[in-house]
């Protein structure tokens, strides 16, 4: 089986601080010239508030201007335990990579993988991943602003940004290192 280093992660929440609900976490691993495995899933959020996760206001009304296809996302019968997501995407990353060379790409350095791990802890469990291994998306797109990110699905469902997240870091990274992969 192929072991990939880097993977795009985007999660939807009630909230921008850690602690905040998460409702769903998408993650595509991905290689210079390729996306990898696939991984989605919602989370329930009263499993989220049983752990002592809150919600922020700002949030909710941003969520009443989204797209009805974004807001499915609040009324899916697929919706999952916070804690079984977690150990689905612990499974998921070690199933494709190995959790201590990892790197994890989030939209920012203060968001996605900061509100996962809040989340881990939240529920008892530990990032498999190494701390050193973040890697910021956000900061990367502003080197290159001119260079556009491809969205060309639905916005703010986790697993469609995170592969257009992904397709666009291939583009920027391609342009930071003169056209040569550098993953």
């Amino acid at each position: 089986m192929k072991q990939y280093q880097d993977m795009m992660v985007d999660i939807e929440t009630l909230g921008t601080q850690p602690g905040s609900i998460i409702l769903s976490i998408g993650a595509v691993f991905f290689t210079p010239h390729e996306l990898g495995p696939e991984f989605y899933e919602i989370i329930t959020k009263k499993s989220c508030e049983d752990v002592g996760c809150t919600i922020d206001q700002d949030a909710l009304d941003w969520w009443k201007k989204r797209s009805a296809e974004a807001r499915a996302i609040f009324s899916s019968e697929k919706a999952k335990p916070l804690g079984d997501v977690l150990d689905l995407f612990l499974s998921f990353i070690k199933s494709n990579s190995d959790p201590k060379k990892v790197r994890i790409w989030g939209d920012g350095s203060d968001f996605d993988n900061v509100l996962i791990i809040s989340a881990l802890r939240k529920c008892k469990k530990n990032p498999s991943w190494r701390y050193w291994n973040h890697r910021c998306y956000r900061t990367l797109k502003s080197l290159y602003p001119s260079i556009r990110p491809p969205w060309t699905v639905v916005k703010h469902n986790s697993l469609n940004d995170a592969k257009s997240q992904a397709e666009h870091t291939q583009k920027l990274l391609l342009a930071l290192n003169g056209g040569r992969p550098c993953l």
